[in-house]
């Protein structure tokens, strides 16, 4: 009889690695908003609050333009224009039918007195917050602005026409020291928006930034070179905004800024799944863009100072600054950002398998954090919920896995710690 010689049997060796899925250099996620990047962790962004300021809203707003100047808001619908006061004397009243050219808004003195002057083609409405008066001009214009004094505006038939007033927008005496208008260079495209900007005229059009030294006497105005200030084409009107002492706007690929000298791209939108930029606002060194994040409609908070960002998916359909802060307009409801506190973000990793196809042990996880942290690890179908910070004993096995996290503070770090066979 053969007898066989008993087999030694070797257990395989395993060992423990650890991965820093938040917090290190390679990025883990498959889905993250309501955060801003903050060094190397997570941040939430502002808290959006239901405001009942300016009471019921009269309909879906399609421009909104708050005037700290006289204290009223102004709210434009497919039927007119709507008044509501600081002073409580008008709550959405009717000030105008509707408008053919939806119109823009520029505050300005008139004899002493401010007003706010609203365009809507040859259209005129000017309002003092509690009065309103309206006319008919011989100029239509699709921009404006007030720079050294005086007012100018983009003729809105000829493209690159430039009007400027004697003095403010009803003041067209004719002279040496009147009226006028030039044309800009052709490259550029149509006039989208004219800024004062330090001590120049600056005008966004389709293709870039035409600079015009208008101070002193009109017959000293002069158009700079626009040819090295196109680097953006197709950039959107609704977009352009001063934000961090820089003039800001979007093409449906990317944000751009201008500080005076130079054009620079400052955020492609491909990178973070973002597009359809449509308007845009500022306010102190934060740049608020309604886009769409991953599909769904949202405003981009943009901080110029430091380059982090934040989405928040509000309802909105017109973005407008106000004396106290941003607010977010839609069909029903105001709502406002409140920078002193935060709102719910969620970050979602892709599914990790930890360099190996093989089974592995997902052994425990480290999170840290501030605020209320909900933290939900999904395998294969299961999914343990843990809630706060520091660490937490998983023991699932599995090929992959993937991490929900959510908080309503900070997320600086997720490890996890797997163990693996050796040689992967």
């Amino acid at each position: 009889m053969r007898i066989r010689r008993d087999k030694k049997l070797v257990a395989p060796s395993t060992s423990i690695k650890k991965f820093t899925l938040i917090g290190g250099d390679e990025d883990y996620a498959a889905d993250c908003w309501g955060f801003y990047n903050e060094g190397k962790g997570l941040v939430c962004g502002p808290r959006v609050k239901l405001q009942t300021r300016f009471g019921t809203m009269p309909g879906t707003p399609l421009a909104v333009y708050y005037s700290c100047l006289c204290g009223a808001l102004y709210f434009v619908t497919a039927d007119g224009i709507y008044l509501t006061n600081d002073a409580g004397t008008k709550t959405a009243e009717k000030i105008c039918g509707a408008l053919s050219v939806l119109p823009f808004f520029i505050d300005m003195f008139i004899d002493g007195s401010p007003v706010t002057f609203i365009f809507s083609g040859t259209n005129r409405i000017v309002c003092d917050g509690a009065t309103c008066r309206e006319y008919t001009d011989a100029r239509s214009f699709s921009a404006g602005v007030i720079h050294c004094g005086r007012f100018f505006g983009a003729d809105a038939e000829e493209e690159g026409k430039l009007w400027w007033a004697a003095s403010h927008a009803e003041d067209w005496t004719e002279g040496i020291a009147g009226c006028g208008y030039t044309y800009l260079p052709p490259e550029g495209g149509k006039i989208l928006r004219l800024f004062s900007y330090e001590d120049r005229l600056v005008a966004v059009r389709e293709q870039g930034i035409t600079i015009i030294k208008a101070y002193g006497e009109p017959q000293h105005y002069a158009v700079q070179d626009s040819a090295p200030r196109l680097a953006a084409d197709g950039i959107i009107a609704g977009t352009c905004a001063l934000a961090g002492g820089k003039i800001f706007f979007a093409t449906e690929y990317a944000l751009y800024s201008f500080d005076g000298n130079a054009i620079k791209k400052v955020m492609p939108f491909g990178t973070y799944r973002l597009y359809s930029p449509e308007n845009a606002v500022g306010m102190g060194d934060v740049l608020y863009v309604r886009c769409v994040f991953n599909g769904l409609r949202c405003v981009l908070g943009y901080d110029c100072a430091n380059g982090s960002k934040w989405i928040s998916y509000t309802l909105c359909t017109c973005l407008c600054v106000c004396d106290d802060g941003v607010y977010f307009f839609s069909k029903l409801s105001v709502y406002m950002l409140d920078r002193s506190e935060r709102d719910v973000g969620s970050w979602t990793s892709r599914q990790i398998d930890f360099g190996t196809g093989a089974d592995k042990r997902l052994r425990k996880i480290y999170v840290k954090g501030d605020g209320t942290i909900g933290i939900n690890v999904i395998c294969d179908g299961t999914t343990r919920n843990y809630m706060g910070a520091g660490w937490h004993a998983i023991g699932m096995c599995g090929k992959s896995f993937s991490f929900s996290i959510s908080s309503n503070g900070s997320l600086e770090e997720l490890i996890a710690e797997v163990e693996v066979r050796n040689g992967i």
